[in-house]
């Protein structure tokens, strides 16, 4: 019986450390995307855009360039999510397929 209770803490442990995994890495991803759009913008003095999630583009201010941007947090939120449920969904496939390996010895 305890090994049971045992089995389905370590189950819901390992949810919680890939759910939040996946997240900073979505996260992170997402930051560096948007750091990578605003330099593409400034250096090609244009446009530049994640669709969706992100545009950034370069005009003219009282005589001198200044850098616009649009955030859409709800393109945001997907990307997180998105990302973060496709990693969760790797990771215990990943995982799932070694445990059985280790059973199969």
């Amino acid at each position: 019986m305890r090994e049971k209770k045992d089995t389905e803490v370590n189950a819901t442990l390992k949810a919680i450390v890939h759910g939040m995994t996946g997240l900073m890495l979505a996260g992170s991803l997402l930051v560096l995307g948007i750091i990578a759009t605003i330099v593409t913008a400034v250096a090609g003095d244009g446009r530049a855009e994640i669709p969706g999630v992100f545009e950034a583009w370069m005009e003219q201010y009282q005589g001198s360039p200044s850098l616009s941007f649009i955030p859409h947090p709800t393109g945001m939120a997907v990307v997180i999510g998105v990302f973060t449920l496709g990693y969760v969904a790797v990771a215990y496939g990943i995982g799932g397929a070694i445990a059985r390996r280790r059973l199969e010895r």
